[in-house]
């Protein structure tokens, strides 16, 4: 237990232990998971990394009045360079995300793609990169896209298995229920609100290849 009023350094792991699990908890309180809160608010820009300023503004938006939070960035920012990764403040959870975040770019173009091939009735379409789903009119048939705003968790780790992802089903339930909403009692739904960073995300990936292709191109002329 960390003292009311008593500023938080990070000297001994007990009390270190203590500032993140107290941040941790506030995290889930206010916006449901980890992920959630640094997506969403802490680093809503995708930087990958976060400010003292930043910090201490998305605790304030969300809330947050149990301690200063310009003490709890400095007990969490123990290598003292004046920003906070996600890492610093869940190194599990981080590696997870981190590869997730990668799986996303490359295997998706945007939020709605995602949701589109993780949609059962899409399978088929999917693997044969029509993104649609064919409908009988009359003697004819045509192309109808089928709009998804949203799939629950069995659609979203059937969907990330056959695009290739290698990991556990259990950290897709854990990334599931870190990103999707409340839609009733007992039931969780993954929409667009939960993946407004894989646009920064797929341009990042993008950023990155084109740098290596130009670096490519430099080399052999």
């Amino acid at each position: 237990h960390i003292p009311m009023g008593q500023k938080m350094l990070p000297g001994d792991f007990e009390e270190f232990a203590d500032v993140l699990r107290h941040l941790r908890h506030f995290l889930i309180h206010a916006k449901g998971s980890v992920p959630r809160a640094w997506v969403e608010v802490l680093d809503a820009d995708n930087n990958q990394h976060v400010t003292k300023q930043d910090f201490c503004a998305g605790l304030d938006a969300m809330g947050y009045t149990s301690y200063s939070a310009s003490d709890l960035f400095h007990a969490i920012d123990v290598n003292g360079n004046e920003d906070l990764t996600l890492d610093e403040i869940d190194p599990a959870l981080s590696a997870l995300w981190r590869r997730f975040r990668f799986f996303v770019a490359v295997r998706f173009i945007s939020a709605h793609d995602l949701l589109q091939k993780c949609d059962p009735v899409d399978y088929s379409a999917s693997a044969a990169n029509t993104g649609s789903v064919r409908l009988k009119v009359g003697a004819e048939q045509r192309k109808c896209p089928r709009q998804v705003t949203h799939i629950n968790e069995r659609e979203f780790v059937a969907g990330m298995r056959m695009h290739g992802w290698s990991g556990r089903n259990a950290e897709l339930s854990q990334l599931f229920g870190a990103l999707s909403d409340v839609s009733g009692p007992g039931n969780k739904l993954l929409n667009i609100s939960g993946l407004r960073w894989v646009h920064s995300e797929v341009e990042r990936d993008q950023r990155k290849r084109a740098a290596r292709t130009w670096n490519i191109k430099r080399d052999i002329l």
